[in-house]
């Protein structure tokens, strides 16, 4: 009886839209140097889509925020379907931001070296896969994979 309780339980949950989360924190030392990073995935909700012109895939988004040199970089959503942001907040001066994105054979298909505080990236003329990007802020590197699907 009570497997049969369980069983129903974990298909109305999954069906509900509101079954996952997931939220991982990370932190870093006095001189700007990453210890961790900090994860936040979400479920989406198809039928909530308001940007009819983009397709999604994959029915969850996952945020990705780390600091880089007291520069808060976000890059969302991950896994994507062709569209995604690289958000950059500083609550200090102005910092010196590059972004590229490069195929995993290297080749280079997207570049900015003046970056807006929100950056969109738009790959979805290139084939579904995984993609190296590149942040640099004042000369310091982080590098995420990002995932078309």
């Amino acid at each position: 009886m009570k497997i049969k309780i369980l069983i129903t339980a974990i298909i109305l949950l999954m069906g509900s839209g509101f079954a996952f989360s997931q939220s991982i924190s990370f932190t870093y030392d006095e001189a700007g140097n990453r210890l961790t990073r900090e994860l936040e995935i979400k479920k989406i909700n198809p039928s909530n889509n308001s940007d009819s012109g983009d397709e999604q895939k994959s029915s969850y988004a996952s945020v990705e925020t780390i600091t880089i040199n007291d520069v808060e970089v976000t890059i969302s959503p991950n896994p994507n379907g062709g569209k995604f942001e690289v958000s950059i907040r500083n609550p200090g001066k102005q910092p010196n931001v590059k972004i590229y994105l490069h195929t995993m054979l290297g080749k280079q298909i997207y570049s900015s070296e003046q970056v807006q505080p929100i950056t969109t990236i738009n790959i979805t003329n290139r084939k579904n896969g995984t993609y190296i990007l590149t942040v640099i802020v004042n000369g310091t590197k982080e590098n995420w994979k990002v995932i078309k699907q």
